[in-house]
C-alpha cells in the first residue's frame, strides 16, 4: 500500500520553487522541535530545509498521513503539486 503526504510550512522557506514531480526528498524527525515534538522536516538536496510534513487536518490533503505516522521513513518523492499542496509518497 502507497502512503502520501502532504508537505507543508513552504511559503515560509522558498515557496514552490525546490518542488518539481519525481523530485526525491529526505524526511528528517526534529526531536527537539519546541512546537510541535512529531514534526518532521522535509529536506531538499539543493535547498535545505523547506518545510515540514503535515502533522494537522487543517493542512492535510485528504488520503495522506500525518507526520506521526511517517517518522520511521527517510524518503519521498514528489507525485503531485495542486495550487498550495505538494503531495509526496513516501519511498522508504
Amino acid at each position: 500500500m502507497n502512503h502520501f503526504i502532504t508537505i507543508t510550512g513552504h511559503k515560509h522557506y522558498y515557496g514552490l520553487i525546490p518542488f518539481s514531480i519525481g523530485e526525491c526528498l529526505t524526511l528528517l524527525p526534529e526531536h527537539d522541535n519546541l512546537f510541535d515534538k512529531d514534526a518532521v522536516a522535509v529536506i531538499s538536496p539543493v535547498y535545505g530545509k523547506v518545510g515540514y510534513v503535515a502533522n494537522q487536518k487543517e493542512t492535510m490533503a485528504e488520503g495522506t498521513v500525518s507526520a506521526k505516522l511517517c517518522k520511521a521513513y527517510t524518503k519521498a518523492v514528489i507525485r503531485f503539486i495542486a495550487g498550495d499542496y505538494i503531495i509526496a509518497e513516501i519511498i522508504s
